[in-house]
């Protein structure tokens, strides 16, 4: 098995990658870059490395990582950090990042991740700075948060229709207010279903700013996500989530709808859930040690 870094993967030189190439390079391991070669068709029994996520996009670089993923048999992704995630930009500029085998969403990558133990989270939440709250079960909305539409953590779904339903659901139930957090990234949402949505009784709507994240989750009853890491923000917040999809990493840990709006809330234990999120995440003074490598590659063999 050879690991083949693509740099083609991405528009910038990607740090993540760089620091790839330094482990196999330091650990004298035989590797391969598309510096080098013209065609990613190779061995499927070679591994092949890259950054970010793929859709059926025309840019070179997602060309580029749609050939991988449909040809290797094996391949490995670095994605943005899930744990004391900084603020979003366009481009991305953290030093952390997830790493999976053959898919970066819960329920479709692979970590080597289950029933870990606490070590990791404790060394993150010192590093990263994050306040790891009790729970708090006290607020004054329902947050609804939405997602970057078409984005590949949506797996196809339409967040503008999903943010009807979910609000139309709640209404029929209750009066709680309805607050709606947009992502911290500018984008158009399906107009007429957000007009829609709007008219529906004590829904409001908030452009979601880093700024405003966590007095927004902290004054919130209980958070509503499709798959958004801002449930993982919310769980450590100490706030109960409402989650749609199992790409989420905190789908174990979410509480139903129903039980939500009459506050019966899922009370299991927040640190196991985190626990094994911390074992997919990963700096870049790790990744040029080798550990997310050490640590996937009993999945491979």
């Amino acid at each position: 098995m050879i690991p083949k870094i693509f740099f083609k993967s991405c528009q910038k030189g990607e740090a993540s990658l760089i620091a790839w190439e330094r482990f196999f390079k330091n650990n004298k391991i035989l590797y391969k870059t598309d510096r080098f070669f013209k065609s990613v068709f190779f061995n499927k029994s070679n591994i092949g490395i890259f950054f970010g996520s793929w859709k059926p996009y025309k840019t070179s670089f997602h060309k580029c990582k749609n050939r991988v993923v449909n040809s290797y048999e094996n391949f490995i992704v670095n994605e943005t950090s899930l744990l004391g995630r900084e603020k979003i930009t366009e481009a991305f500029q953290e030093n952390w990042y997830r790493i999976g085998l053959n898919g970066f969403l819960s329920n479709t990558g692979k970590f080597n991740n289950h029933q870990m133990p606490s070590d990791r989270w404790e060394m993150i939440r010192e590093k990263r700075g994050i306040e790891f709250l009790p729970w708090n079960f006290d607020g004054s909305y329902i947050l609804v948060c939405l997602q970057l539409p078409g984005d590949a953590s949506l797996q196809g779904a339409d967040i503008s229709q999903w943010m009807f339903d979910i609000c139309s659901q709640i209404r029929k139930k209750c009066d709680f207010p309805i607050l709606i957090r947009t992502p911290q990234l500018k984008r158009n949402f399906d107009q007429l279903l957000l007009n829609k949505t709007l008219e529906l009784k004590n829904v409001s709507l908030q452009n979601g700013t880093r700024e405003n994240l966590l007095e927004t989750l902290d004054n919130s009853l209980f958070v509503c996500t499709f798959s958004s890491g801002i449930g993982i923000d919310a769980l450590i917040r100490g706030k109960p989530v409402v989650v749609s999809s199992k790409a989420s990493f905190v789908y174990d840990s979410r509480t139903k709808l129903n039980d939500a709006i009459e506050l019966k809330y899922n009370k299991n234990n927040r640190l196991n859930i985190l626990s094994n999120i911390a074992y997919c995440q990963w700096s870049l003074e790790e990744i040029e040690l080798g550990l997310p490598w050490k640590h996937l590659l009993n999945l491979i063999y």
